[in-house]
């Protein structure tokens, strides 16, 4: 595969990602208190990836115009809660969280809560953790959306689990034309666990 270059270097991020929607008559207090779904061994169907120190970007990912302005690169993984499986693409949730980088050292925030948005309670913005090299944490968060009648929808809750990783700042990369299945265990992960009783 050939190399391409990145000027400046730009850092890579892995997420993980897991979420559950309820309605009101399935959804308990207790879902604070269970498991993350993100524990374990899952197969993960990858085509962007880091692999000994190399970075290997699927061509999708290159079909977007924005790619070469992006820093840092985010590498998402949705999970399949039934079979057990991720599978990559961006993310089509709202974004609980920023990373910024600051006295060189990249940092994750969470951001101001917007109603439409990200539904209730309403949350402030600030610092979380920093992104360390090789170091994996865990967000667990949630929310509702609260409709009345006259819209025509049922209240809904959110139960999300995200893992971000910090995998290193690359300068090259290499196109990447295949997909691979990957065994990947989540455990013994550093968790911030933002949930709140939404009823």
């Amino acid at each position: 595969m050939n190399q391409h270059k990145f000027t400046p270097p730009k850092p890579v991020i892995r997420i993980w990602h897991h979420h559950r929607v309820f309605d009101k008559t399935d959804y308990h207090n207790a879902t604070i208190t269970k498991k993350p779904i993100l524990e374990g061994h899952w197969v993960c169907e990858v085509s962007s990836f880091v692999e000994e120190d190399r970075l290997f970007i699927s061509e999708k990912k290159l079909e977007n115009s924005d790619f070469y302005k992006k820093s840092p690169l985010l590498l998402e993984y949705v999970a399949n809660e039934e079979t057990r499986d991720f599978f990559e693409q961006v993310l089509y949730v709202p974004r609980w969280f920023i990373i910024f980088k600051n006295e060189g050292t990249l940092w994750l925030r969470l951001v101001k809560s917007d109603p439409i948005m990200h539904g209730y309670p309403a949350r402030e913005s600030y610092e979380l953790c920093p992104l360390l090299l090789h170091t994996p944490v865990r967000i667990l968060i949630n929310s509702k959306t609260w409709h009345s009648f006259s819209q025509r929808h049922a209240t809904q809750y959110y139960e999300c689990d995200f893992i971000y990783e910090y995998l290193g700042d690359f300068s090259t990369f290499e196109i990447n034309t295949d997909t691979y299945f990957v065994k990947q265990e989540l455990k013994d992960i550093k968790t911030i666990d933002l949930r709140k009783r939404l009823y």
